[in-house]
């Protein structure tokens, strides 16, 4: 039964059970005592770790007691085999007579050790025959009730090759020479054991026998559970200590609280009273702040406005007074030449300023994507530099560029924002210059897991004061209006630079020097990258084949309601030799695509996206639907982000923004129409 008890843990199932019982009890009435939770929260865990440790440390030492008796019958039983050798045991065998004096040595031998020594209830020897089975060889009398007498057949002397059947493993592995000690209880006819096993060897070294050490299981079981039980209890008290401290504390935090109650409450109303007088000062301060800054905004947004008014009447000047000029007389065709390219310059002037608030406002909208290419960075500074070789020439500044050879030849980057950038910041320089340099510098720092491409930009000019470099990269503003008065600019390319690096992972950093010049350095996380030895440029104008040489074919539908886009589109298309028909709306497109009459077929559509009755949306949508198979190219004055993808959805195969680029409208038109023979081109 007790081993049972053990066997299933009853006894710390019994003290777990114990310990929780009294602890609910206990926390029932601390809760009574203090809502506080924290107290009996610690005396919680307490609580849990004394029963934790409890249990571990009753495992530990019922396994420390078996272990030491296990170890004291090891110790026993070869001892008592080495005996026996001595004594002669490999004389005798199964056929030994029981008056043998050898075998009557060995009995008393036996009798005399379980005399002397009381931890061992039985000692005895095993031999094997030749088929294999087990028999008892010398097992004395055994007084195992120690009460000086040998007691019916239990006790009494076994009798010479009495077989025995309990054979274990242990027993078993002796038998090959091992010393062993079984710690299961085995049941024979004596009792009930646990047993060391050594082999008893004959002079020649073989094994020829085993000799036994038995203890009583229960014996051991007590002493196990003697061990646990010990932990236990004063596991237990250790678990009473803890909850009568946490009663006691419970009891004492209760009457401090309650004491403390007027105390907080009349706390709590004063610092109410100071935070109100706090948070009043606070919205007051705020509403200066924000006073402040709205006025400022207003500021910078009327700068702003009267910039724009000025950037935007300043090229709108030009392009109506040259356009009255030709309307009005017939200059020489030099002037007429010189009026035109004024104002395509001052209509592409136009043009940047409405880009620059395109991209800001794209930027703030969180609409504006980065998209790293491989791009070979000696090839996109020198084309930057090209780009800005006409102004810079034209105020007689030095453009330099020195690239360093430790720069990647190629790197993952977006190159059109990158370039975008440069021509900002040497647009910038250029403009601010009046005499002397304007230097690029390009350098590769880092390890090659962390390399960062920085590109510095350097002038002789103007230069800015610290005050004025806060104002920066603000949009809407330059470092003051007069600037903008003699240099013009919207106040936008540096604002929009900045947030272009900060979205590629880089920074810009300025330093500055009224009347020396200013140095604006760029730096930005690099990837380096392979490229085919044949491969083309990235940057490289990819200049479509001969377009000027090639004479189209085909019939085009202009979908367009503004009467002047009308005749400007017919004109080009006319000049590429391309026939057209006009529709105002979707809905006459629709009628005229969809007619069943056998006027002439139309080989593309050219379609405006916004327009009254039926936009190009729904046209472009209505006519896949009805199995229309022709080309749709979209045209519209929409650039925001995602407008072609929107187009492209509703059914359009390319893509054109307003205003009319002569070049891009001539590159849909090759690769969707028709080319007639090359040889009866018409002068453009």
């Amino acid at each position: 039964m007790l081993s049972d008890l053990l066997s299933g843990r009853t006894d710390l199932c019994v003290f777990l059970l114990a310990t929780t019982i009294a602890s609910l009890a206990v926390f029932r009435l601390m809760r009574r005592w203090t809502p506080e939770p924290s107290t009996r929260r610690v005396v919680w865990i307490l609580v849990v770790v004394v029963a934790g440790g409890a249990s571990w440390l009753a495992e530990l030492a019922g396994r420390r007691e078996a272990k030491r008796i296990g170890q004291m019958l090891m110790a026993f039983a070869p001892t008592y085999a080495r005996e026996m050798e001595e004594l002669g045991i490999a004389a005798i065998g199964l056929d030994t007579a029981a008056d043998d004096p050898t075998y009557l040595r060995l009995i008393d031998a036996q009798k005399r050790w379980l005399l002397v020594n009381d931890s061992v209830n039985d000692i005895y020897t095993f031999v094997r025959d030749e088929s294999g089975a087990t028999h008892l060889l010398v097992d004395s009398e055994t007084d195992y009730d120690r009460d000086g007498d040998f007691e019916e057949d239990r006790e009494a002397r076994t009798e010479i090759g009495e077989p025995y059947d309990e054979v274990d493993e242990e027993l078993d592995s002796a038998f090959w020479g091992m010393t062993l000690f079984s710690p299961e209880p085995v049941t024979d006819r004596w009792g009930t054991w646990v047993s060391a096993y050594a082999p008893i060897h004959a002079p020649d070294g073989h094994v020829c026998g085993v000799l036994g050490v038995d203890y009583a299981a229960t014996t051991m079981i007590t002493a196990v559970a003697t061990r646990r039980t010990i932990v236990l209890a004063m596991a237990g008290f250790l678990e009473l200590v803890v909850l009568a401290a946490g009663a006691v504390v419970m009891v004492v935090r209760g009457e401090l609280q309650r004491r403390q109650v007027a105390q907080r409450l009349l706390e709590e109303k004063t610092r109410a009273l100071e935070q109100t007088n706090g948070e009043l000062a606070s919205k007051g301060r705020a509403l200066e702040e924000a006073n402040a800054a709205a006025m400022a905004a207003t500021l910078a947004k009327s700068e702003f406005l009267a910039n724009m008014s000025h950037e935007i009447r300043t090229p709108m000047t030009a392009i109506l007074g040259f356009a009255d000029v030709l309307l009005e007389q017939d200059p020489p065709a030099d002037q007429r030449v010189r009026y035109v390219q004024t104002i395509q310059r001052s209509g592409q002037h136009l043009l940047t300023i409405l880009n620059d608030i395109l991209d800001l406002s794209k930027i703030e909208a969180g609409r504006f994507e980065i998209h790293a290419v491989p791009c070979a960075i000696k090839e996109l500074v020198e084309e930057t530099l090209q780009m800005l070789k006409a102004p810079a020439d034209a105020k007689g500044i030095e453009l330099a560029l020195d690239l360093a050879e430790d720069v990647p030849p190629m790197v993952s980057c977006d190159p059109t924002r990158l370039r975008q950038v440069l021509v900002n910041l040497l647009g910038n320089a250029v403009k601010f210059t009046e005499r002397g340099c304007v230097t690029l510098r390009a350098r590769a720092e880092g390890a090659s897991n962390e390399r960062r491409l920085t590109l510095a930009v350097e002038d002789t000019g103007i230069g800015i004061t610290q005050e004025q470099r806060s104002r920066l990269f603000k949009p809407f503003s330059q470092v003051d209006s007069s600037m903008t008065r003699h240099y013009g600019g919207t106040g936008l390319g540096l604002s929009i630079s900045l947030r272009l690096v900060q979205m590629m992972g880089g920074t810009i950093d300025v330093t500055s020097e009224p009347g020396r010049g200013s140095r604006f350095v760029v730096s930005l996380p690099i990837r380096e990258e392979t490229a085919p030895a044949d491969a083309p440029s990235p940057q490289s104008s990819q200049i479509l084949p001969a377009i000027a040489t090639i004479r189209l074919a085909g019939r085009v539908l202009i979908v367009e309601d503004g009467l002047d886009n009308q005749k400007l589109v017919a004109l080009l298309l006319r000049k590429s030799g391309v026939e057209s028909e006009v529709a105002g709306n979707g809905r006459a497109a629709l009628e005229r695509l969809l007619a069943a009459d056998a006027r002439p077929g139309i080989d593309l559509v050219l379609m405006d996206m916004m327009m009254p009755v039926m936009d190009g949306y729904e046209a472009a949508r209505e006519l896949r639907r009805a199995g229309f198979g022709k080309p749709i190219v979209a045209f519209t004055a929409n650039a925001l982000e995602g407008e072609r993808d929107r187009c492209i959805a509703a059914g359009c195969s390319d893509f054109l923004t307003k205003p009319i680029d002569r070049r891009a409208l001539e590159a849909v038109l090759v690769r969707h129409l028709p080319h007639a023979a090359p040889a009866s081109v018409a002068p453009r």
